[in-house]
């Protein structure tokens, strides 16, 4: 039973319902947002639009 609300990627403890196919909700949440990440850095490297940035649009 101990592996049960285990998380997969993590290895922390979850509560029961917490979480999909094994993985707790901070996990989710955090590959979501690397995925983000990566779609916009893609996007940015195969951009045609060369043009001087600000800091804030690169903190962005």
């Amino acid at each position: 039973m101990y592996g049960k609300y285990q998380c997969k990627c993590c290895g922390c403890m979850m509560d029961p319902g917490e979480g999909r196919n094994g993985v707790c909700d901070d996990c989710v949440t955090g590959e979501t947002e690397r995925q983000h990440r990566r779609e916009e850095l893609d996007r940015m490297i195969r951009s045609t639009d060369f043009k001087q940035m600000e800091m804030e649009d690169i903190l962005k």
